[in-house]
């Protein structure tokens, strides 16, 4: 299900954009970024992980990547050259990890190797950005949630965290309308959903922070 709506993803941004091309008029030279949009997005997230117990073992900053994709909708609001705005997106994401950790940690060889993956996770954003005709750089932040699942593989059972947490995300971009209805972006996030707590018998914990580098198109109403 997750690589179909990943894949999915990605069609449909091709789709709209080949229907821009073919239907939509060219952007006047001023373009006017005033107004409600939605679209769709498409990238990849690298990031790391970190397990910790009550002990005070950790397993070290692990890597942990994967594509993400999904849809995102906002709002701008355009002041001469200022444009104000506010976004929120959800994202299918494949983005995990499987590992060998450091000495006195329950992974490596006596037990199978540990992971880490996030299945899914959001923001909700403002937006600052400059606009120079139909090109708008801009800059933006705010909350991130996501589900972070973590295990470690021993002969014992409970080692285990799986939860909705919610962090913060900053990040920019830069957006181009190449057409009347249509603009295109590339966008970096950087995605910090802080500690997840163990849902099992044992105290333990697990952290999820990730950079994302995606593409997307979106439809202005």
């Amino acid at each position: 299900m997750k690589k179909m709506a990943l894949i999915g993803s990605a069609g449909l941004i091709m789709i709209m954009a080949g229907t821009a091309m073919a239907a939509d008029p060219a952007p006047d030279a001023a373009h006017d970024w005033t107004g409600p949009y939605i679209g769709l997005n498409i990238g990849y997230g690298f990031g790391d992980q970190e397990q910790s117990d009550d002990t005070g073992y950790t397993s070290g900053n692990q890597d942990i990547d994967g594509v993400v994709g999904g849809g995102q909708i906002g709002f701008n609001y355009q002041m001469d050259s200022i444009v104000l705005g506010a976004e929120a997106d959800f994202q299918f994401a494949g983005i995990d990890g499987d590992f060998e950790s450091t000495n006195n940690w329950g992974c490596g060889e006596v037990y199978d190797k540990c992971s880490t993956q996030v299945d899914w996770f959001g923001t909700a954003r403002l937006r600052l950005g400059y606009a120079f005709d139909n090109l708008l750089p801009y800059v933006t932040g705010g909350i991130a949630y996501g589900s972070v699942d973590s295990d470690i593989k021993t002969d014992e059972p409970g080692w285990n965290v799986s939860d909705t947490n919610v962090g913060w995300t900053v990040g920019g971009g830069l957006e181009m309308a190449f057409y009347e209805h249509f603009t295109g972006r590339v966008e970096y996030l950087y995605v910090d959903l802080g500690d997840t707590e163990s849902t099992g018998q044992y105290d333990f914990s697990a952290s999820a922070n990730f950079s994302v580098v995606r593409a997307g198109v979106n439809y202005a109403f």
